[in-house]
């Protein structure tokens, strides 16, 4: 690292964190020059932010270059079922009566999901009986890399916007659970600054997560611009993010609520 074309005492560090970079050993060489001075007399950037920045940028150019060459020397990897992919799939067919009903039965989807299709359908009823408004799906998709397009009222708009082009359309997410999206966004099948919106019924973290966290959405800089349901953000500390999230477990347990309340008043 140079400031002002002269070398400093700082080395960007090899990036460590997951996928593809963790196989870099010395093979990459890179020398970033920056608009900044010395410390006098000494070789060192006063300015941490500075040096967290590039390198944080290096990490990201690294992975991004790696993945590159690499598929144009390998081509894609071709995804088969493995035995951990069949027994998730005889979990998700067993035992579909026993488990726990959704809502008191106020929706026609009985059960709590199981898989990303029950999500799906389960957060479409919520919108076609009206307990969700302001959602305007224009493409879903299992081939796409985000789930969904749509055009979502915010608490300052009055209707949902027509878009005008593709462009107008925000990316939202459908995850059973949102440690599965926090893996995507490790693993960069995902990045946090193109998703808008993730639908997800279990917002509970690891708890060894640490670059990421679920937050209140009044606390959040998204406060007056909150979607209809949504009372949850997940920051995305080292992207400086902010996703919001609709947790469909929230909500049906809240129509449950106004079930049994209804019951007791009658």
């Amino acid at each position: 690292m140079a400031a002002d074309g002269i070398p400093s005492a700082h080395v960007l560090p090899s990036p460590t964190r997951g996928g593809e970079a963790s196989y870099v050993s010395n093979n990459i060489h890179f020398l970033a020059n920056v608009n900044a001075q010395l410390n006098y007399g000494k070789q060192t950037i006063p300015n941490t932010r500075l040096i967290g920045t590039l390198t944080e940028f290096f990490a990201d150019a690294v992975r991004a270059t790696l993945r590159n060459v690499a598929i144009s020397i390998v081509g894609s990897q071709i995804v088969s079922s493995s035995g951990d992919d069949l027994e998730e799939q005889v979990a998700i067919e067993k035992d579909v009566i026993s488990r726990p009903d959704l809502a008191n039965g106020r929706l026609n989807f009985k059960k709590v999901p199981r898989d990303e299709n029950a999500l799906i359908a389960i957060f479409f009823e919520l919108v076609g009986k009206g307990h969700l408004t302001g959602y305007h799906f224009y493409s879903l998709s299992q081939k796409a890399r985000y789930d969904g397009r749509a055009s979502i009222a915010q608490r300052n708009q009055v209707s949902v916007p027509i878009p005008g082009s593709d462009n107008d359309l925000r990316n939202v997410e459908f995850k059973l659970e949102l440690n599965d999206l926090i893996d995507d966004f490790e693993n960069e099948a995902k990045m946090p600054n193109e998703i808008s919106l993730a639908i997800v019924w279990d917002d509970t973290l690891k708890p060894e997560t640490t670059d990421y966290q679920v937050i209140d959405l009044e606390h959040s800089p998204d406060r007056d611009r909150g979607m209809q349901g949504v009372e949850k953000v997940l920051h995305c500390k080292r992207h400086n993010r902010m996703i919001q999230l609709l947790v469909l477990n929230d909500i049906t347990a809240n129509l449950s609520q106004d079930v049994s309340a209804s019951s007791l008043m009658n």
